[in-house]
């Protein structure tokens, strides 16, 4: 009838139609989000993991909020459309360099998605600012939408994944909505084994951040999966190098102001902040980010924060993770009665605060990083090269082979691995080899990565097996797929971290750092620009993502000196490129000396050739900071990256 199809309709019946067709697709998402909640609730609710394009997702994700809108606002009078002011909103989408694929199920996926991005837009006006950031956080993929609209009431924080939930009194509502769309996010969230945190100004606007692990839990009995997880990661914590540190700290705050206080504070020191405002949800995201920390405060709705903390320290999954209480110096003594690892009085000081998560959660040291991998194969010729350095690890990591159950598990037995790849594209019936494999103790047990889609879905039906796909065995990047799979299997997700420092580009040393006016004095194909240049992005630093770092470029002097004594960095490269060592410069270094920790430092000259130890050739301050000297252009990318390696592998602070 809306569409004429059956004939003409007058004004007074057009409209009706109009209204009619509305409100009936409004009702079916409703019923259809009923729906989705109630068989996740019931367990029924089953992902179909692949992986996903993070551009195309996100754009279609966009394309499905702005159709949602556009419906929601367009009258239902007349015959054409009218002009949508929320058209006016700007858009920002970034996604990480690097960052392409993550495994997930697409549906689902641009569901949550979808809905983040619709309320990002109604509760936006026109001439507002709406956007999707994806990055990688701490082994997760963030997915943070943001605007800067109403924002959330105070006093609706805590209330905001309950169903049913609206953010404006009934007698004076402007926005539609049923209190749904959060709710299933979250659910599809924890389904996916991640979570969704946010915070949250009155008047200035929203952050919603998904976390998804790159790759789902692909069982029901997700709380197993998460205990022997656990498990492997203690196993496997003695021979964990310090560049692998978790920097993500829990926040279990309900009154807004601490969180935006607290966010602030972790943010400035290096730190990444996941939100809980009550102690169901504190128990919650505790067991499943597992974070380095939590900050508590006893004072939450729904359940105390003195009781979530002795649940916190009574649960295996749990008991680890340091707890620091914040509340009034009066609840100091009763927080240590409960067991708590500190204590902090509010308001929170930033440096009381970096003191003593650098005391509870310094990395441990260990000169002896081993990883053994146990590579099971069912065909004579493997798909992917296994090898230490094939699979890009340092020549102390150990790749053994077997090519039946009964030598995979004597193997098993004596060696101990850490993860078994299994090689199964040749196998007639996957199901009974795997269930095969799963009678063996010392086989299932262990987390099993796959490499083929038969493969993985028979692992799937066994319940007992812990499965991790990697199914990009045949793609270009097969090497640096499968080794992320297996960093996220053995819980190495976390990567080193680098800090780029080109000494031509400190804002705050400009004034005395001679620049040269073209980028003839250096090569173009592995340095940055001054950033003088123009030059938004170095070729540097996407070599060193791709290679599998966490790199930043560094601004200015001031920002190095802070990411250094935070200990956010796991090596310095300082590029000289061909300048003079003058005063400002040479007062900048000699402040590295009086740090009392300094990770690995490798210079970068673009004059002469090879790699140097430090000499007395060199100025004496620059012979005392660096580890190494790289002269280039004579070394290639590759071999800077491998001196990188190296370097890495050595690093004894």
């Amino acid at each position: 009838l809306k569409d004429r199809v059956l004939g003409q309709l007058n004004e007074r019946q057009e409209r009706y139609a109009k209204l009619i067709h509305q409100s009936g697709r409004q009702l079916m998402t409703v019923v259809n989000d009923i729906l989705d909640l109630t068989r996740m609730e019931t367990g029924q609710l089953e992902l179909s993991p692949e992986p996903v394009n993070l551009l195309t997702v996100c754009d279609r994700a966009l394309s499905q909020a702005r159709q949602l809108q556009t419906l929601k606002d367009q009258p239902a009078t007349g015959h054409e459309p009218v002009s949508n002011a929320k058209e006016e909103l700007g858009f920002t989408l970034s996604i990480e360099p690097g960052l392409e694929t993550i495994v997930a199920d697409d549906l689902r996926l641009r569901q949550m998605l979808t809905h983040l991005l619709s309320n990002a837009l109604k509760f936006t006006e026109a001439g507002g600012e709406t956007g999707l950031k994806v990055s990688r956080w701490e082994g997760w993929i963030a997915f943070t939408v943001w605007d800067t609209g109403i924002g959330i009431p105070e006093a609706k924080q805590h209330l905001i994944f309950q169903k049913f939930q609206q953010l404006e009194d009934p007698m004076t509502r402007r926005f539609d909505g049923t209190g749904l769309g959060l709710v299933l996010t979250q659910g599809l969230a924890r389904l996916h084994g991640g979570d969704v945190s946010f915070i949250s100004k009155p008047g200035e606007g929203s952050q919603f951040t998904l976390l998804l692990p790159p790759i789902p839990p692909t069982r029901k009995e997700e709380g197993s999966r998460m205990k022997a997880q656990k498990n492997r990661d203690a196993s496997f914590a003695p021979h964990r190098s310090s560049l692998n540190r978790n920097r993500l700290i829990l926040i279990v705050e309900a009154a807004p102001h601490y969180i935006d206080h607290l966010t602030q504070q972790l943010s400035s020191l290096g730190y990444r902040a996941a939100i809980a405002r009550s102690g169901t949800e504190a128990l919650e995201k505790a067991r499943r980010f597992q974070p380095q920390a939590i900050l508590l405060n006893p004072c939450l709705p729904l359940l105390s924060g003195w009781d979530v903390l002795t649940l916190l320290k009574s649960d295996d999954q749990t008991c680890h993770i340091p707890v620091i209480v914040t509340a009034a110096n009066a609840e100091k003594e009763q927080a240590a009665s409960n067991r708590a690892d500190g204590f902090l009085t509010l308001p929170v000081q930033t440096e009381t605060l970096r003191h003593s998560l650098t005391c509870l959660t310094k990395p441990k040291q260990c000169t002896n990083v081993s990883l053994t991998i146990l590579h099971l194969t069912s065909v004579e010729q493997a798909a992917i090269e296994f090898s230490p350095t094939a699979l890009g690890l340092s020549p102390n990591h150990r790749v053994l082979e077997a090519d039946d159950l009964e030598q995979a598990e004597l193997l098993a037995r004596v060696w101990q691995p850490d993860v078994v790849i299994l090689d199964g594209g040749g196998l007639e019936d996957p199901l009974a080899y795997l269930k095969q494999l799963a009678s063996r103790t010392s086989l299932a047990s262990l987390p099993l990565v796959t490499l083929d889609r038969p493969t993985t879905e028979a692992a799937n039906q066994v319940s007992s097996l812990c499965v991790f796909p990697c199914l990009a065995a045949d793609g270009n990047d097969h090497t640096a797929a499968l080794l992320q799979v297996i960093q996220i299997a053995v819980g190495m997700s976390c990567k080193p971290s680098i800090l780029v420092v080109d000494a031509r580009s400190l804002m705050d040393l400009s004034a005395s750092v001679n620049r040269y006016p073209t980028s003839e004095a250096f090569d173009p194909r592995l340095f940055a620009k001054p950033q003088g240049g123009g030059s938004k992005a170095s070729p540097l630093i996407h070599y060193l993502q791709k290679a599998g770092f966490r790199s930043i470029l560094s601004r200015s002097w001031t920002e190095v000196l802070r990411q250094l004594q935070h200990q956010n960095v796991d090596l310095l490269l300082i590029d000289l490129a061909d300048m003079e060592l003058n005063p400002a410069l040479m007062e900048a270094l000699t402040s590295l000396r009086q740090m009392p920790f300094l990770p690995p430092i490798l210079v970068l000259e673009h004059q002469g050739d090879g790699v140097d130890e430090p000499t007395s050739e060199l100025p004496e301050i620059l012979s005392a900071i660096a580890t190494k000297i790289l002269r280039v252009p004579a070394l290639s990318m590759a071999e800077v990256l491998d001196q990188i390696h190296q370097t890495l592998t050595q690093a004894t602070y």
